[in-house]
Order: C-alpha cells, then structure tokens, then sequence
C-alpha cells in the first residue's frame, strides 16, 4: 500500500561549500511539520511523531527540527546529512529512523534514513511544481519550491507493522518547501525565506519590490464609502496567540471574540479598517483603499509584523489585497506594499446589489496565499494557494 505522511514546511539552509566533516552549526537545518488530514488520522490512532526538537502546535500538529552536520552543494544535487532520529511511538511501541539526510537534485527532494542497521529508505518524497529544485553552488544555497510530500511505501509498511497498525492513512499531508541565502549561522541571505539554526521558525524577509496599485479606468466613478472585513486564517490566528497575539492600530477595529471549539478561549479573527478612497467601473472592476492595521506577535518564534493600509482590488481573477507590510525580528519587512492575499469574488458566499445599483456587497470573499509565495508575509508558513481566510466588502458609488 503506497501511502503518504507527514510533512510540510521543509526549510534548509546550506551556508557555504564544505567538506562533509564541517560543523553543524553553521550547516543549517531541516523543519517538517506533521499536519493535515492523514497526520490526524495518526493521531486518532494514538501514534505520537518525535524529533530531537519537536513543538505541537495550536492546531494540533507537530514541528521537527533537525540540525545538518554537513552540507554538500553541486551544480545538480545538494545534500544534508541530519543529526537525531525520526520517530514514531504508540502504546509503548517505537521505531526510530536514523542517519536521516535530505537529497534535492533539480527534479526531485527526498528526506530518508535507516531503521537499526538496515538499508536506507525513503521517509518523504517530494515532487516540486513551477521552478522545481534551484542549486547555487557559487552562492551555496539551495532552493526548493513548494512540493507535496508522500510518505515512502518501506517506510510506511515499517510504521505500520511496527506498531500494529491496521494501515497508515493515505493523502496529502501538506506542503514541503526550502529555502536558503544564511550567510552565517542566524543571519539573512538574498532573501525569501530562510531558517535560524536551531530555532525550527521560519526567517520570512519579506517583499524586495512595491506592489503597484490597480489603474483606474476612465469610466470609473468614486466610491464615497466602504466598509472591509479581513477574516484572517483561524489557524493562524490561535497559532500567534500561542504568543503575544494580534492588536489593532491607526483606526483599525477588532470584531469581538468568538470562541471557537479548536480555540478553547476566545480569540480575535476579523478586522475592520476606516475607508479612504476608491472608484469601481461599470464593469465589475472597483478598488477600495482603507487606513489602519493589524500587528501580529509571537516573539517566542521571532514572528513581529503589521500589516496596514489594505487596498481591495476586484479584477476578476486578478483580484487580489494589498497591504503595506513592516516588521522586525525573524519577520523583518522594510514597509514595501506587497499582495498579502489573491481573491476569489466568484466564489464569495454572495453578492448583493442595491435597487439603485450604488451599493455593492461580497460577502466572505475567500483569500489565498498568492502564487509569488516567496516574497509573502506567510511564505515561511503556507504554500502559494493554501486558503488564508476571507474578506467581505461593501461599497457605495456616487
């Protein structure tokens, strides 16, 4: 049975061509986070999954951190040796993978190593879409772009008849990326995402271009008012109150908490901002620009970022928000506007047009991550088209 496990958010960094005995240190790491539906159906099964640095998460799920003792980099192959063991553990039985290495060559990344002294096998295997695998062997940094990861058919069959399992539940588990400019051991490269040795946290630097706002059509007219409501994800939302949380600024208004059962407590997942200025054109296209932001905080996980002044622009299938983004910490934003979510008005939950035709509502637009992930806020966090929420907008015409 060809089953699937484990994985996400992969993130490594190779910081310069060496010799396979190099430190561990300054080599970088390897995080995989167990979430989705087949890592739930694990845990309903009473299997716990385990590395020398594991976190559970708000929802659930569970990040590993691995630290490589070395590192190789060539022209069509990258490879890292790990530290530790993978882990999986029910009712008192274990079976531990060591001699883990992650090998990325231009087509394909593969996470593997050993149960005792028997050969080696393939843990996660991973595809890359678009760009695929991008070796700099000049730069030493490796570049993997968003990937599914599927749990290798030995190693499943060993989990599975290890610990009396009736079957290790097949599908997706999430998305698997790396990225890596580190220069030195805790500090930024060229950009996009990169990973603190040790920390398990992805290192976001943020968008290294302006967002340019949607060209008003001649027909257009003026919007006079606006109301926008941005839902953020809500798994989001519980995983930053494991922190300082989000808080409110420059006008901007937090709808009341609502206790949802995956929260236990009640938390804040709608914000609300003043209107500024807008047009919408007969049509169907309209933008809307609003003041005020929302600071998101976890500095346990050196997550530190606004995000203000949204721009709600509706083009079809270009629709998209557009936020100013300024941070610090290992979510360091310079204040360039950037796409923080593409939109789908299609398929918001309605749409309603008042008798006079001035007034238009959408009402829970849904929002994902934009497909230029790497320059996203959420880019160390959520794959290019992973679902972020929603935002519902009304707005009147003259």
């Amino acid at each position: 049975m060809r089953s699937r496990l484990v994985v996400i958010a992969l993130a490594a960094g190779l910081l310069a061509a060496a010799p396979a005995a190099s430190a561990a240190s300054s080599a970088g790491t390897v995080t995989v986070t167990a979430s989705g539906a087949a890592a739930k159906e694990l845990r309903r099964a009473g299997v716990q999954v385990g590395a020398p640095k594991s976190v559970s998460l708000v929802d659930g799920s569970t990040r590993l951190t691995f630290t490589a003792t070395s590192r190789a980099v060539g022209s069509a192959k990258a490879t890292l040796p790990l530290a530790g063991t993978l882990r999986f553990t029910r009712r008192g039985r274990a079976v531990r993978f060591t001699s883990l290495r992650l090998d990325a060559g231009t087509s394909s990344v593969r996470l593997t190593g050993r149960v005792g002294g028997g050969a080696r096998v393939t843990l996660l295997q991973g595809v890359p879409v678009r760009l695929g695998v991008r070796l700099d062997p000049a730069a030493k940094t490796l570049i993997v772009r968003p990937t599914t990861g599927r749990l290798g058919a030995v190693a499943a069959r060993t989990v599975r008849t290890r610990l009396r399992l009736g079957a290790v539940p097949a599908g997706t588990f999430g998305p698997m990326t790396a990225t890596a400019g580190i220069t030195a051991p805790g500090t930024k490269g060229s950009g996009g995402t990169t990973t603190t040795p040790g920390s398990g946290t992805p290192s976001v630097t943020g968008p290294t271009t302006e967002t340019t706002s949607l060209g008003r059509p001649a027909t257009a007219v003026d919007v006079v008012s606006a109301t926008v409501v941005w839902r953020v994800r809500e798994s989001f939302i519980r995983y930053v109150n494991s922190g300082e949380g989000t808080t409110v600024r420059d006008g901007a208004i937090a709808d009341p908490a609502e206790n949802l059962p995956e929260a236990g407590t009640p938390l804040v997942y709608q914000f609300r901002f003043p209107f500024r200025a807008g047009w919408a054109d007969p049509s169907g296209s309209a933008a809307v620009a609003s003041t005020g932001g929302v600071r998101f905080r976890y500095s346990a996980h050196t997550i530190d970022f606004t995000t203000s002044d949204p721009e709600i622009e509706l083009n079809g299938a270009a629709s998209r928000a557009t936020f100013r983004l300024s941070g610090s910490d290992g979510t360091s934003f310079s204040g360039k506007r950037a796409v923080l979510v593409e939109l789908r008005p299609g398929a918001a939950a309605s749409r309603t047009v008042s008798p006079d035709g001035k007034t238009v509502t959408y009402d829970r637009i849904p929002a994902f991550i934009p497909a230029g992930a790497v320059d996203s806020v959420f880019a160390g966090f959520y794959l290019a088209g992973a679902p972020f929420g929603s935002v519902s907008i009304t707005y009147t015409t003259t």
